[in-house]
């Protein structure tokens, strides 16, 4: 057997509706996590003359060196048990977007016999919708009329006290003229 490793390969994830960011879940388990010793050539460095690299070398040593693989083992199986509790619920959610799709288009009404009677006496009282929307279609209606109405009365009150304003005038002209 050869050493071949084989290429993964390349599936379409463009076809998949985009996931929200919020909801993904990056898996612990590739993450790398050296549990066996590193070779001594790998952790040496040229000549470090600073003490915090002498520090910072001889902690990552020891941290190295005491790698908890139990914790690790445990940290994955909680992983796994979370993984699972999630798939579980994604595929809920398919199974009710799919049955609610299937529902909405064969446009069959809802089975309300599964629910309990405070549910029932709350859909009960809902107000009536189409009365509603009709009742708001004729207060517009109602709405436009009124605003052209007091337009024109605008316009007309306009009117009537400039004709008034000008018969004042006219009226005060003829009392001149009689009086001169």
């Amino acid at each position: 057997m050869s050493n071949e490793v084989a290429e993964p390969v390349e599936t379409s994830l463009n076809s998949s509706p985009p996931v929200p960011k919020s909801t993904r879940r990056r898996s612990t388990a590739f993450q790398r996590q050296s549990i066996g010793p590193i070779s001594a050539d790998c952790d040496t460095t040229q000549d470090v003359t600073h003490e915090s690299k002498k520090f910072k070398s001889s902690e990552r040593a020891a941290s190295k060196s005491s790698f908890d693989l139990k914790g690790y083992i445990a940290r994955l199986e909680s992983e796994d048990a979370q993984w699972r509790e999630e798939y579980a619920r994604r595929r809920i959610r398919t199974r009710n977007t799919s049955l609610l799709l299937k529902t909405i288009e064969t446009g069959q009404k809802l089975d309300l016999s599964v629910l309990t009677s405070r549910e029932k006496a709350f859909l009960d009282a809902r107000p009536n919708y189409d009365e509603f929307n009709e009742n708001l279609h004729r207060l517009s209606e109602l709405a436009t009329k009124v605003t052209y109405l007091n337009l024109n009365a605008s316009h007309l009150c306009e009117k009537s006290v400039t004709n008034l304003k000008s018969e004042v005038e006219k009226a005060k002209q003829r009392i001149i003229q009689f009086a001169d």
